[in-house]
């Protein structure tokens, strides 16, 4: 009847792993509503472990928090639909050897707090899919890999107060696509960008604070909606410029 469960690996390589006691364990929690379920596993994991079903379970319970670090040797699995439509949940953090294939019926209504880290997307249609579904979210944290399947990152979030993007460089010939920002709300913005690509913004007249890392340089398009912030950090490959200001 706990209302909050931790399943992580062991440090210990030669420790077996967790998955055994989480499968059973889930199968006798009876909790009426789950605060936070939060699964870290790593190579030890079968590769069979049915993490969907685990996942499917906690929406059942009406999970509010959701923390899924899938480090294995498996391919990236996808999650279950039920997940898309959940009520309850508030914060979810996926990471790693994950597919986002979101359905056209995504609605997560209650969501605050979104961190999607080195995840696969199915398509660039998925990523904004998801974004656009939830009519609440206040913070967003992106961490992309390589090869994730998505060109073209869009954040069009009006709810949107707090932005972390990042990409690892790319590989040789890919231009490093594009991000395009447009979040009426945004407060906070902070880009790491090693890709080359480009980036794009507009309609944020509540920028506080910016801060920008990359090997590419803003151009004044990009910087027309900073001019209500009151720090700016810019960092292009080994210039820094930091101009603060008060209001």
């Amino acid at each position: 009847m706990v209302p909050r469960l931790e399943y992580k690996e062991s440090k210990d390589s030669d420790h077996e792993s967790v998955w055994w006691f989480l499968e059973k364990s889930l199968q006798q929690h009876k909790a009426p509503i789950l605060e936070s379920l939060s699964i870290k596993l790593d190579q030890r994991c079968p590769i069979d472990a049915d993490v969907k079903k685990w996942i499917a379970n906690a929406v059942d319970r009406r999970v509010r928090m959701l923390n899924l670090i899938l480090m294995w040797s498996a391919a990236p699995i996808d999650l279950p639909a039920s997940l898309y439509t959940c009520e309850t949940l508030v914060e979810l953090n996926l990471c790693r050897e994950i597919l986002l294939d979101v359905p056209s019926s995504v609605c997560l209504t209650s969501l605050k707090k979104l961190y999607l880290s080195g995840l696969m997307y199915k398509d660039e249609v998925s990523a904004v899919r998801l974004l656009s579904s939830c009519p609440v979210l206040e913070q967003l944290s992106v961490s992309r890999s390589r090869n994730d399947n998505v060109t073209n990152f869009i954040v069009e979030v009006p709810s949107l107060k707090n932005l972390l993007y990042s990409k690892e460089r790319s590989d040789i010939g890919d231009t490093g696509g594009s991000l395009v920002i447009d979040c009426p709300a945004l407060k906070d913005l902070f880009i790491l960008d090693s890709s080359g690509g480009s980036c794009s913004s507009r309609n944020m007249p509540c920028l506080d604070r910016v801060l920008i890392s990359t090997v590419w340089y803003p151009d004044e398009k990009f910087l027309i909606p900073f001019s209500s912030i009151t720090c700016l950090k810019l960092c292009m490959t080994h210039a820094m410029v930091d101009v603060s200001a008060p209001r």
